[in-house]
């Protein structure tokens, strides 16, 4: 019963995710989900097509989903800790590889997982975006409570960004994306992100990953958006963001515009404040975010 609960409450948070971003591919990450249960449940969260990769002795575990509607996706390789997935943007007419990553945490299985890496790097000649938990910390700032971390910690991460070419992608949001109470400390780490190649980053320069709230996981959900390069980008109509509201920037900008007294009939002020609104909000949103 416990594990049914668990499970209708983070398919609601999925779900809740879907509807707000829209994504078109979906990573799940240390499922920790046998395959009976992971059948039962990937068709709950309402994407055209899944995958998924089994847990070993009860831990790990990845899947994926995603829809065809705007990309073509194909899986390219299920491995126990990643699942490699080649896409082709029609709005560009590019081919490009997503790598979603579960690296782990334990000293001894390092070496071969980023060894691996490593590999793939010199074999995907397509533009490449890794994005998952890497395990690993970028510099200090990266956490936040318990005991500081030698210099030794962040030397992987960012010998393997200089190594292939690649940065990570900005971020928007709280820096941490994980968070947990260890011997009565609670401590937040970002342990999650999203690196791309140069080839990648010089095609989408205006990309962001966004960290959402925690909920019902240690984990925080992160949002990897606005990758439309920005010549090839559609005039879209504006729609406020739900996540938006989390932000007090954007509750401070709709209480002062609210409060503003344009003259004229009501229906005339009325469309006066949604029209001013609406343009706040907007340079809000690409100042903030990185949006356009």
């Amino acid at each position: 019963m416990f594990r049914e609960q668990k499970e209708h409450k983070f398919c609601l948070e999925i779900q809740f995710l879907k509807r707000t971003h829209k994504p078109d591919i979906v990573f799940l990450l240390e499922t920790m989900v046998n395959e009976k249960n992971i059948r039962n449940f990937l068709p709950r969260i309402g994407f055209e097509h899944f995958d998924f990769v089994e847990p070993t002795n009860h831990s790990g575990g990845l899947a994926i989903l995603w829809n065809n509607e705007k990309i073509h996706a194909s899986i390219l390789r299920k491995e126990q800790r990643a699942i490699h997935m080649l896409i082709h943007d029609p709005s560009i007419n590019q081919n490009l590889i997503i790598s979603g990553i579960y690296a782990p945490a334990q000293q001894r299985d390092k070496e071969i997982f980023w060894n691996h890496l490593y590999h793939l790097n010199e074999v995907i000649d397509l533009r490449w975006c890794i994005i998952g938990d890497f395990n690993e910390l970028a510099n200090p700032s990266e956490k936040h409570g318990g005991r500081p971390q030698p210099s030794t910690k962040f030397v992987r991460l960012n010998d393997f960004r200089n190594t292939i070419n690649a940065s990570t992608i900005p971020t928007n949001g709280s820096l941490f994306t994980w968070k947990k109470h260890i011997h009565t400390h609670l401590i937040y780490q970002r342990l999650d992100r999203a690196i791309g190649r140069n080839n990648w980053n010089n095609l989408f320069p205006d990309a962001v990953v966004v960290h959402g709230n925690f909920t019902c996981s240690d984990y925080s959900p992160i949002i990897l958006s606005n990758s439309i390069p920005r010549q090839q980008q559609k005039n879209f109509p504006f729609r406020f963001q739900n996540y938006w509201s989390q932000y007090h920037q954007v509750q401070h900008i709709i209480e002062m515009q609210w409060k503003s007294q344009p003259q004229g009939t009501r229906m005339f002020i009325l469309s006066q404040k949604l029209k001013i609104l609406k343009q706040h909000l907007k340079e809000w949103a690409h100042t903030s975010l990185r949006n356009n």
